[in-house]
Order: structure tokens, then sequence, then C-alpha cells
């Protein structure tokens, strides 16, 4: 009977692990962990981006001004207010490990670009070993590994652009943003269910102790 037990508990391991922990990123799909990777950043930065919509621009150093026709697009719409920064946040990771550039300089001049735009209130985050690139980039193409991903306020990634944009993503990526900031957040049933699974494995646990 115990062995039977331990097999189920160890089968709902693995369901609840995988149902819990994305390992790549996926249009329509939650974003997999990503924060708790970056070491050796202020994560605190980003508790204010909670239930917001998110531009996630993943930088390439050797490619620092590639997407900057986006940054300047997001900004005129922060601008004209179409879009609103209680509702939407840009974040920006700039990923040290692609350039032979020292840390010290890659982070000089990211912010110091960053400050030409203080309308996008931009919160500026340093992938030190690469990893996000490593675990879930595009590691084929070694010469540009420039990313930028949309996800609405359930974190839910709603689009995907890697390396230089074309004028008409810029187009779609604001219109979309625009939309998506109207959208309510919605407390996601799958909070609920994960709570479920832990109380559940949590009975389990008392059980085989017993």
């Amino acid at each position: 009977m115990k062995k039977l037990i331990l097999l189920f508990v160890s089968v709902y391991f693995i369901i609840f692990s995988s149902y819990c922990f994305a390992d790549s990123i996926e249009l329509g799909k939650k974003l997999p962990i990503w924060k708790s990777l970056l070491n050796g950043n202020d994560l605190s930065l980003l508790e204010p981006t909670k239930n917001k919509v998110l531009t996630i621009h993943y930088i390439d150093p050797r490619h620092k001004d590639e997407n900057e026709p986006a940054s300047i697009a997001i900004r005129n719409a922060i601008v004209d207010g179409r879009l609103v920064l209680k509702d939407f946040q840009p974040i920006a990771i700039v990923d040290c490990a692609a350039s032979w550039a020292p840390n010290y300089l890659i982070k000089k001049y990211a912010n110091a670009a960053s400050e030409k735009m203080p309308q996008l209130k931009t919160i500026m985050l340093f992938d030190y070993d690469g990893i996000l690139n490593k675990k879930y980039g595009n590691t084929q193409n070694t010469d540009d590994y420039t990313a930028l991903i949309l996800t609405d306020k359930q974190g839910i990634c709603r689009a995907i652009y890697s390396g230089k944009m074309s004028k008409k993503q810029i187009v779609e990526l604001i219109d979309l943003a625009v939309k998506l900031q109207y959208v309510p957040y919605k407390r996601s049933t799958e909070n609920k269910e994960k709570k479920q699974m832990g109380e559940n494995f949590n009975i389990i646990k008392l059980i085989l102790e017993f």
C-alpha cells in the first residue's frame, strides 16, 4: 500500500512540476521563470510591474540601437496618451555575455541610452551571464540575440519579435499594447489550482507520515 502511495506521489509531483514551470517562450502561454535567474540585479525594481502590460526588450549590446525605432514609437505612444504607465511598463534586459566589452562599460552606455528617453521610465536589468538567452533564446543565430516580447496583465506572451523589427511590426506592437492595457487583470484560476494541488500534496505527505 505504501509503495502504491509513493508511486502516486511521484507521478503527482511530476505533473505538478510540469504544470507550474514552463521551459520555453510561446505565444499564448505564461512566460517561464526569468526574474530569479538575473543574478546581481535589484529585483525589487520589478515590483511595480505586477498586473501590467509589459514590453521586455532583450538587448544584444552588439546591436544596441537596432530596435531604437520601437523604443521611440513606445515613447511617442506614452507622450500622446495612447499608452499609460499605470497599466504599461517597458523593461530592458541587456545580455552582457554577448559582448566582449566589460560589464561596467555596457551598463554605462545602457543607462545613458535609457536616460535619453525618460518618458519610458524603463526598468533596466542586466543578464551578466547571458543565462536567459542560453535557456530561452535563439542560440542558433549567434550574430544577434536581440528580441522583444509583449505580455498582457496576466503574464501571457502575446507577441515575440526576434532581431530587427520592421515598421509594420512596430505598428503592430503598439496597437496590441494599447489594446491589452484596457483589458482588466483577472485573478487567474491557475493560482487557485496550484494552491489546491499544493494542499493535496500536503495531505498525501501526512498520510505517508502516518
